[in-house]
């Protein structure tokens, strides 16, 4: 069990058998990931900035896709 300021992302359940990170996270994996809420990760997903895999009900995120969002939105701070 994660503590409430751990995201979990190096937890064993979240590793595969040879220690390397998952390709996949959760959305509440995600959102902590990226410092948001949840319902700011829908928004965005919503929206089409984020893109996101749907295996029947559930919903993931790439890992390389978050950073590339991050990279996006650096760029776009950047601009202004």
């Amino acid at each position: 069990m994660t503590s409430a300021g751990n995201t979990g992302m190096n937890d064993s359940h979240c590793a595969g058998s040879t220690g390397q990170e998952s390709l996949l996270v959760t959305a509440r994996q995600a959102a902590a990931l990226l410092s948001i809420s949840e319902r700011t990760l829908w928004e965005v997903t919503h929206r089409g900035e984020l893109p996101a895999v749907r295996i029947g009900r559930a919903v993931r995120y790439q890992r390389n896709d978050l950073e590339k969002w991050i990279q996006q939105k650096k760029q776009c701070h950047k601009c202004s």
